[in-house]
């Protein structure tokens, strides 16, 4: 009370007065005066805004060292002191960090991916090896080792040819040899000329290796191949190009075996067909195909779907060669077959003279 003076920075304003200045230290002197240049500085030299970014606060961290003193403005780094780890900055910004490129960016067209040229063809480098002259001249050596080993060679033709249905053939005749395909490969293994046929009448072979044909080198005998092969048949479904061996109409009504989403193909394939309470029905009857027709890519199709067999896979034995006597014989043919043969021995006589 008495004697006691009151401070005067909490001391209200005097009458008929200004306020006292504020008492500040050096060092909160120096902070200040850093803040208001900074704040000028950005009031004559504003920032673009960015879109979607706020504009910074200030471009200076107002932030004290351990000592009590302002911290020194960072100065302006270039990439190569940074290495690239940074991007240049101006003078008073912290460094930024650049953003991290994602595959399929590019630094002219932004985030996206680039466009696919057309030029460019996806080239696989997994395509197979060819088989050259080392797996013909082994072809070669295996028929000729069959030519020695086995006493009768067959020729046999294929009709509507399956792979899984000749591999049942194999099987039964584990016991005996079968070549299939290649058949240049085989006449030279045999011999196309009498000239330079490998055994006694093996030319006259090698003349019927035409079309799907091949040859069985076993040591049963005629009877026994032609009464198996005369029991081995298989039923199959029809391919384009086949002849339809008897006459097949759709009626009308509910087609209950397929599901609804069956309905457009079916629909494709030329069949009048349409959803009934999520039911294919026929509209109206349908002919597939007549006796004795070739059937196109679609009729075998429907075919198929409607489950008609009309292929029969079967083997027929046409010509005989016996190893131990050099004979060659014809088994079954056809009247053409019968003709050409005689131009060809016509042909070889000719030749001869």
């Amino acid at each position: 009370m008495g004697g006691s003076t009151a401070d005067p920075m909490l001391a209200g304003p005097r009458r008929g007065g200004t306020p006292p200045a504020p008492q500040h230290s050096p060092v909160e002197l120096a902070h200040l005066v850093l803040i208001d240049s900074g704040r000028k500085r950005q009031q004559h030299h504003p920032q673009p805004r960015r879109h979607g970014c706020a504009r910074p606060r200030s471009r200076h961290p107002e932030v004290l060292n351990s000592a009590g003193l302002p911290k020194p403005l960072p100065a302006q780094q270039s990439r190569s002191e940074t290495q690239g780890d940074y991007t240049g900055t101006a003078r008073g910004s912290p460094p930024v960090l650049p953003a991290a490129r994602t595959a399929g960016t590019s630094e002219h067209h932004g985030v996206g991916a680039m466009p696919k040229s057309k030029r460019d063809r996806k080239v696989s480098l997994t395509r197979t090896p060819r088989k050259g002259l080392e797996a013909k001249q082994t072809l070669i050596a295996e028929l000729r080792k069959c030519v020695d080993t086995y006493k009768y060679i067959f020729v046999f033709s294929v009709a509507n040819m399956r792979n899984n249905k000749l591999k049942d053939v194999r099987n039964a005749w584990k016991h005996s040899r079968i070549f299939f395909g290649k058949n240049k490969v085989m006449m030279v293994a045999l011999g196309r000329e009498p000239s330079s046929e490998y055994k006694e009448n093996l030319h006259k072979v090698s003349k019927h290796l035409r079309g799907e044909v091949g040859l069985l080198f076993t040591n049963r005998t005629k009877d026994e191949v032609d009464e198996w092969f005369s029991k081995f048949k298989e039923v199959d479904f029809a391919r384009a190009g086949n002849k339809a061996t008897y006459t097949v109409s759709l009626d009308t009504g509910p087609l209950e075996q397929f599901p609804h989403s069956m309905e457009p193909q079916l629909r494709q394939l030329g069949l009048p067909t349409a959803l009934k309470k999520g039911v294919v029905t026929l509209l109206s009857d349908y002919e597939v195909c007549k006796e004795g027709d070739v059937l196109t890519p679609e009729q075998a199709r429907v075919l198929k779907l409607f489950g008609y067999e009309m292929a029969e896979f079967k083997v027929t034995i046409k010509f005989l060669w016996n190893s131990e006597t050099g004979d060659f014989q014809k088994l079954v043919g056809d009247a053409t077959e019968e003709e050409e043969d005689e131009e060809e021995e016509e042909d070889d006589d000719s030749n001869e003279d």
